[in-house]
């Protein structure tokens, strides 16, 4: 069984698909960054994010929306470049859009002139759910499967030398239907060349206890109960191929502020949290959800790049004094906890990253150890 890899550097920065066999390497790159640092020839495909659809079915972008320079450098180094379109606060209208065959049209048409227009390569929809976005669960899975199959015609038929390429972000479980997860999602795989499961941010702010931002394993009983395993093997026996999935693999952590001493607690991963959420780090500002009612917060986001950089690590396997590094052997990840302050971040590293790309028998040693 084919399985790609797709790493998550981090939701405001970049992130990366890596195919255990070399087939794809992919990214996002935010309009709204500075991106000349970027070197497009390490990858294969880069999604340019995000467009977001309007209730009309038009698209807006951010005002930066680095298109032309970025799509210009990246064909010359061989790249496939894709429309992003939707993400966390460009998902609000899918529901209403995709319903009304007026506005999916509209979508459809903006979503092709703009591929057409910008040299670009395809498209893809990340359709995120979140306590903000409009949802119809009797209706949004079936409305999908058309939007997919009228946009799929509508690029192939413009297309002069090659199929544009139609990927989707998905969630952790297939898309839910009337009576729950679907569990047949055939048609949808037929219609896109893969999928990329966003496994990360699972136990997060909204859960009732600490614990890992995206675990390769769950622990029985304690936090969420969905992992990276789990997420794939829902949607393989929801019939998806293996072989046009990508597994989400976070570059990032997330912090929160515990209730108790967890340096106490060094073997229990998961415990208390307070409601409000740390800043992250120096990436990290007060940002308002646009569809909510909710104060501007912080995301709590640490970029590995950044927990070396502000010395929380001082290597890979050690912390920065206060803060300690645990490792937990079910999850298969690395936290790291500061008694001063309280603050807990879950994160990915080279060793968890690597125990997701080569399976649970790279670790002959699963025993928890602090530094």
């Amino acid at each position: 069984m084919k399985l790609q890899i797709l790493l998550t550097i981090s939701t405001l920065l970049l992130s990366c698909v890596h195919s255990a066999n070399g087939d794809i390497v992919a990214g996002y790159v935010p309009a709204w960054k500075d991106v000349s640092n970027i070197d497009p020839s390490k990858f294969t495909h880069v999604n340019i994010a995000f467009a977001e659809p309007l209730a009309n079915g038009t698209l807006s972008f951010e005002s930066s929306f680095v298109v032309p320079e970025f799509v210009d450098k990246a064909k010359k180094a061989g790249t496939r470049v894709l429309l992003g379109l939707g993400g966390w606060s460009g998902s609000i209208y899918f529901s209403d859009i995709l319903k009304s065959p007026d506005t999916r049209s509209k979508l459809i048409s903006e979503v092709a002139e703009f591929v057409k227009s910008n040299h670009l390569d395809g498209v893809d929809m990340d359709w995120i759910t979140n306590e903000c976005n409009k949802a119809d669960i009797q209706n949004d899975a079936s409305n999908l499967l058309v939007f997919l199959q009228e946009l799929r015609q509508k690029l192939d038929s413009g297309s002069v030398q090659y199929k544009p390429t139609v990927s989707l972000g998905v969630g952790i479980k297939p898309f839910v239907g009337p009576n729950g997860p679907l569990e047949d999602v055939s048609e949808y795989a037929n219609l896109v060349d893969y999928i990329a499961i966003l496994a990360y941010d699972m136990n997060s702010s909204q859960s009732n206890t600490t614990g890992p931002n995206a675990p390769l394993n769950y622990e029985l009983g304690r936090g969420v109960q969905y992992s990276l395993i789990s997420a794939i093997d829902s949607w393989t026996k929801a019939k998806f191929p293996a072989d046009k999935i990508l597994a989400g693999i976070a570059f990032y952590g997330r912090s929160l502020t515990t209730e108790t001493d967890m340096s106490a607690e060094a073997w229990n991963l998961y415990q208390p949290h307070e409601e409000a959420v740390p800043r992250g780090d120096d990436d990290d500002g007060l940002w308002a959800d646009k569809c909510s009612n909710k104060p501007p917060s912080y995301s709590g986001i640490w970029s590995y790049n950044n927990l070396r950089r502000q010395h929380v690590l001082n290597s890979p396997e050690a912390a920065e004094s206060p803060w300690r590094r645990y490792w937990d052997s079910i999850s298969l990840t690395p936290w790291v906890f500061n008694p001063v302050s309280k603050t807990f971040i879950s994160y990915d590293d080279q060793a968890s990253i690597r125990a997701k790309l080569l399976g649970l028998e790279f670790f002959t040693d699963t025993s928890s150890y602090q530094q």
